[in-house]
């Protein structure tokens, strides 16, 4: 059956994989708060900074939501007042000076997000991945995007100009990561609400302590393969997901396959930890950014779905590698078991 299967892998890996990982993607902004909220389809929490005292403060600083700000340059003195011309309520104010404040997302990333805000006599930039967009001078506004490929775990809001009065931020609006029909989530009590009969758990157990080379296959018959060539795995008890058996590997932008053993899928998920860079999850031609140390869940509600398979990868060039476990797979309920005979009819 590995022999089919790593026959049929460069076919199936030509539909999946070699198209990249922004292909299609399209960043679309918005200015107006609700046209914003009509095009996303999911739920949205908001940061409105009533939860954080008046104050100020210096980054590191994580506000009473969950977001975490920094400075990339330097740490920045932020202010929490209802002194801005936004609302009187409740915002962050602070002046940059080229420093760029970082604003990572809570929990997993967003593929749709957006925040009101009031501007200097300077114009500003938000950077989102690698798009720049201007948030003009002296401007009270608002700004969202929705990007229909990809996720970003952080922005970034600068101004370099060397006389600054400052920005001010409120009502920081984050949605469900959502692709046409298909749903991410970092709970794990949604996942399961929406999914019926998991079938696979692949939880490591029955794969012994050791080092490993792809192609491979799992106690539970997930089947595993670099892209670019083959990848070293590791089965391990010492991850910081728990004391049990976990995979972990370091990518190199190899991309590792995961093939899981029945046609169709409504949805799939798993554990994971991230060392010092993001890591990247495609499946179809989406990309939902694992976010730079971080321990947690990701799961994929795929309704319509036909693809099986999902990668995993990180091109950076130091890595201390993802860990990976608790992966459930549920297939549609009409799914066949991928043999020989299947492997071979699916590719007509």
């Amino acid at each position: 059956m590995n022999q089919v299967r790593q026959l049929l892998h460069s076919a199936l890996l030509a539909a999946l994989v070699m198209i990249p990982a922004a292909a299609g993607a399209e960043l679309t902004v918005y200015t107006d708060r609700a046209a914003w909220e009509a095009a996303v389809p999911t739920g949205i929490e908001i940061e409105d900074f009533e939860s954080d005292p008046m104050g100020t403060y210096t980054t590191p600083y994580t506000t009473g939501n969950d977001l975490y700000l920094t400075g990339v340059h330097a740490s920045i003195t932020i202010q929490i007042t209802d002194q801005t011309s936004i609302n009187g309520t409740h915002a962050l104010h602070y002046r940059d000076f080229g420093n760029q404040l970082c604003w990572d997302l809570p929990e997993l990333s967003a593929n749709a997000f957006g925040f009101d805000y009031d501007t200097d006599m300077n114009d500003w930039e938000l950077r989102v991945g690698d798009a720049t967009l201007t948030l003009p001078a002296g401007t009270t506004g608002f700004v969202g995007v929705v990007d229909d490929a990809r996720t970003y775990p952080r922005f970034v809001t600068t101004c370099d100009a060397y006389v600054q009065g400052g920005l001010s931020v409120d009502n920081v609006s984050v949605a469900g990561v959502f692709f046409g029909d298909y749903r991410v989530t970092a709970d794990p009590a949604v996942w399961w609400s929406q999914i019926s009969d998991p079938i696979v758990h692949e939880d490591f157990e029955s794969d012994p302590l050791g080092t490993y080379t792809t192609p491979y296959t799992t106690g539970n018959d997930l089947y595993l393969t670099g892209v670019q060539g083959p990848i070293t795995i590791q089965i391990t008890d010492l991850t910081s997901l728990n004391t049990t058996h976990a995979l972990h590997y370091r990518d190199f932008g190899n991309q590792l396959y995961w093939e899981m053993p029945y046609f169709g899928c409504q949805g799939f998920c798993f554990d994971y930890d991230t060392d010092f860079n993001d890591w990247e999850l495609i499946y179809e031609d989406y990309t939902v950014v694992l976010p730079r140390n971080t321990t947690g869940f990701v799961g994929f509600i795929t309704p319509s779905a036909a693809y099986h398979m999902f990668i995993t990868t990180c091109d950076a060039y130091t890595q201390g590698g993802l860990s990976v476990d608790e992966l459930w797979f549920a297939p549609q309920p009409s799914a066949a078991r991928e043999t020989t005979w299947g492997a071979v009819k699916a590719l007509y």
